[in-house]
C-alpha cells in the first residue's frame, strides 16, 4: 500500500504524525509532499508565499530542500525528513535558515553544497507550489497532515504526543 502524506514542517502535527508513523512501522510506502501552510493562511487574495518567500519565513526553504532531495535521492530525502522535523520540534532550530538545513543535510551524509542552490531555484521553489496546488484543488488539502490513500480518499489528522523514546 502506498500513502501520499501532506506536510508542513513546521506543524506540530506533521511531526507528531511522522513519530507515529516511524514507531508502527506498518510497511507502507509514503510519498511525502510539501504542504505550505503559510500559503493556506494566506489572507491577500492573489499574493502568493512562493512568490514572496524571502519577505517571510514560511518553511519554504525546508520544503524546496526536502523535494529537491526527494528528486535525487529518495532514502537520503526520509532521512533529512525525519531529521527536519526533530530539528523544527524537539531541539527548536530555524528550519527556515538555509545554513541550519544545511548543517542538518551534512550531519545526516547529505552533500550541503549541492542542497543550497535548489533552495532559491525558482523551478523548483514553482515545482513546490504545484504540489500545494494540487494539494488543494485535487483534494481539498487544508491543513496538516493530509492523507490520501490509494482510492484518493483523504484525512486530516490530528494526534497527540507520541510516548516518549526509552532506548528499549
Amino acid at each position: 500500500m502506498s500513502l501520499k502524506v501532506y506536510f508542513d514542517f513546521n506543524c506540530p502535527h506533521s511531526y507528531r504524525f511522522r513519530k507515529w508513523f516511524d514507531l508502527a512501522d506498518l510497511g507502507i510506502d509514503v510519498d511525502w509532499r510539501g504542504f505550505l501552510l503559510a500559503q493556506a493562511r494566506e489572507q491577500r487574495p492573489g499574493w502568493r508565499v512562493f512568490d514572496h518567500a524571502d519577505e517571510n519565513p514560511s518553511g519554504l526553504a525546508a520544503l524546496t530542500a526536502h523535494y529537491w532531495l526527494s528528486q535525487q535521492d529518495p532514502l537520503r530525502a526520509d532521512m533529512f525528513h525525519r531529521a527536519v522535523l526533530s530539528a523544527r520540534h524537539e531541539q527548536e532550530l530555524e528550519v527556515d535558515d538555509p545554513d541550519v538545513l544545511c548543517k542538518i543535510a551534512a550531519d545526516h551524509g547529505i552533500d550541503a553544497d549541492a542542497l543550497r542552490a535548489p533552495m532559491t531555484d525558482q523551478r523548483v521553489v514553482r515545482d513546490v507550489a504545484a504540489i500545494h496546488e494540487d494539494a488543494v484543488m485535487a483534494h481539498g488539502t487544508v491543513g496538516t497532515p493530509t492523507l490520501v490513500g490509494p482510492d484518493g480518499q483523504t484525512l486530516y489528522v490530528r494526534l497527540g504526543a507520541p510516548p516518549e523514546d526509552k532506548g528499549n
